[in-house]
């Protein structure tokens, strides 16, 4: 079920023009498998050296629902990264959420100007 991740230095645009309009019209499939694979399977140049496979469990276990929430153990969270846009009352309220994990380290992505680099930086 593994797949090789995909890694790229441009930002990937996960539609075209001319698919949206297609797939708003009714002439095209909306290929939400695709998208998301799309989305799942790639990550930047910047990562390459690491040779990552990923398995994606799919929908979850019950298809009918919209998201699934799974517990992790008390041991097996040991990191979470914020993305560039997520905003301090989200960090808060993950991190409240976190208090039961002993072994979290909060990281932040920052982005370098000008280019598609991202880096991940340790915080408080």
């Amino acid at each position: 079920m593994a797949e090789p991740i995909k890694y790229t230095s441009e930002v990937p645009a996960f539609f075209t023009e001319a698919y949206l309009i297609n797939s708003f019209c009714g002439i095209e499939s909306f290929a939400t498998d695709a998208t998301i694979n799309s989305i799942i399977y790639r990550k930047s140049a910047e990562w390459e050296y690491e040779q990552e496979w990923r398995v994606s469990g799919g929908f979850g276990r019950n298809k009918e629902e919209a998201y699934e929430d799974v517990n992790f153990g008390w041991n097996e969270l040991d990191g979470i990264i914020f993305g560039l846009s997520t905003t301090e009352a989200d960090k808060a309220e993950i991190r409240k959420l976190c208090e039961a994990y002993p072994n979290i380290v909060f990281m932040q992505t920052i982005k370098i100007a000008g280019s598609s680099t991202l880096y991940v930086n340790v915080i408080d």
